[in-house]
């Protein structure tokens, strides 16, 4: 199975402004009133294509990540009873998501009365947390990436729907050759709906009609928005191109599930019984060994639709045991200088772990290099080498599972001198520190840079499924 996962930053408008007329002339974009984020300039440009290179920045690291291990029944989370998918619901709280790109198409083992994909297709994965404190990630399925854009004419109607993305997909798949090698159809579904565009909004107006194009993958839309807005023929007829008014064309692929579900933040997530199933689990008599991603304790697939997400209101305002680790490492650094992960070890860390509601933490650890007098109330895990040290740390991490990951300017120098620091150790266990089981947690620098804040470095830590909560930033 290829499973690309990406991660985008999250940008937001209503309606993109149009670079071409009705006739394919080019026309002056307006003057932007605020110049200072470069960034945010190129995203609304629609000459500018960044799917591709955004794929290659934000991909993940991808390895053999090390086998979960039970040592301990004080961290570990308690065990699960036996769940049947056909009568049991299950009712978690969602803390993360995200999504990644499957090529194998939609599991056969979900419902044959939806339309599966065959081939590449986008699924998201959320992550949360039972009443009970059984962690859980759910794979959805079937939710497709679409966008609206300006029909071409007054007489355009839906029986031309199916000639417009006939050619439509003619002029992406030109657009793509040599970037992707996917069979499958580009262009999924193009049909006519009733919409008003918010620009320049009056409630009495009558609605106008817009395209809602459905693509394959998320990717696709920056480059269908160019070409739209560029000049297209739905008719095939390339002598006559017109632009086309695109919207909602930089929305990020989540945050349109989230709206279309009704999905906020951390709210309550209920699956009915029969909707879905539970990956390596034999039913209907036949044996489902989709492969496990993750280390969460319930790992399942699910149509996206058939979800129920509840506002977060009444008794759904309650919050799961969430598992909240905090900690921080010392350094045996040289004089006068800041340690450095390249030359100065790592001698301490010492981890707090407390459940969402309880009054006080139930795990306190340090793991010390060498001998270290006994804490009261504190678990001292003693390690002859650095390595064993930074090993067992991270075993501790994956066992104990944390939904939240807390400490001051961890972020920007514990996560990233504990990765630095394993790395040049050569303890190539210790960079799974993330949910998904074969993903390396990596810090990457980021640059921001603005005429009010000057230029400023941080690190960004892909901890997949947990959320990590620096308290100086």
């Amino acid at each position: 199975m290829s499973v690309t996962n990406n991660f985008k930053r999250k940008t937001f408008a209503g309606q993109n402004s149009p670079v071409a007329q009705s006739n394919g002339t080019q026309i002056k974009r307006p003057k932007r009133g605020n110049d200072d984020d470069d960034e945010d300039f190129m995203n609304d440009d629609p000459a500018y294509d960044d799917a591709d290179q955004e794929n290659k920045e934000n991909a993940v690291e991808l390895g053999q990540g090390p086998a979960y291990e039970a040592t301990n029944v004080k961290w570990s989370r308690p065990d699960i009873p036996l769940i049947n998918c056909s009568t049991d619901k299950l009712i978690f709280q969602q803390i993360d998501l995200d999504t990644y790109t499957d090529s194998d198409g939609t599991p056969h083992i979900l419902d044959k009365s939806r339309p599966h994909v065959r081939g590449h297709n986008t699924i998201i994965r959320l992550y949360g947390v039972t009443d009970e404190g059984y962690s859980v990630m759910a794979h959805l399925h079937g939710y497709i990436p679409y966008f609206y854009a300006s029909v071409p004419s007054d007489t355009f109607t839906a029986a031309d729907c199916e000639r417009f993305k006939q050619n439509f997909h003619a002029a992406l798949r030109s657009e793509m050759r040599g970037k992707d090698a996917i069979a499958s159809d580009l262009v999924l579904n193009v049909e006519i709906e009733q919409k008003r565009s918010i620009f320049g909004f009056q409630p009495d107006s009558k609605r106008p009609q817009v395209l809602k194009i459905s693509v394959l993958l998320p990717r696709f839309i920056a480059t269908s928005r160019r070409i739209l807005e560029n000049g297209f023929s739905w008719t095939g007829n390339k002598s006559q191109l017109d632009g086309y008014k695109t919207y909602e064309t930089n929305i990020d692929f989540e945050i349109r599930l989230m709206a279309d579900l009704n999905i906020v933040g951390c709210n309550w997530i209920e699956i009915p019984a029969g909707k879905y199933f539970i990956r390596h689990m034999v039913t209907r008599g036949i044996s489902q060994q989709l492969k496990l991603q993750s280390r969460c304790q319930i790992e399942l697939d699910v149509w996206a639709h058939d979800i129920i997400s509840y506002p977060a209101e009444g008794d759904w305002q309650r919050i799961a045991p969430l598992r909240i680790m905090s900690y921080d490492i010392e350094c045996a650094g040289r004089k006068g200088i800041f340690p450095e992960p390249e030359h100065d070890p790592v001698i301490q860390i010492a981890s707090m772990v407390i459940r969402q509601g309880d009054k006080e933490e139930f795990i306190k650890t340090v793991f010390t290099l060498g001998t270290c007098a006994n804490i009261a109330g504190v678990g001292v895990m003693e390690c002859k080498t650095e390595h064993e040290l930074l090993e067992r740390w991270a075993d501790f991490v994956r066992e104990v599972d944390p939904d939240i990951i807390t400490g001051y300017n961890i972020q920007n120098f514990d996560f990233a001198y504990l990765l630095t620091r394993a790395k040049h150790l050569n303890i190539s266990t210790f960079p799974y520190l993330g949910r998904l089981k074969d993903v390396k947690t990596t810090a990457r620098t980021t640059v921001l840079q603005s005429k009010q804040l000057g230029r400023r470095e941080n690190k960004q830590i892909n901890l997949e499924g947990r959320i990590l909560f620096d308290l100086l930033l």
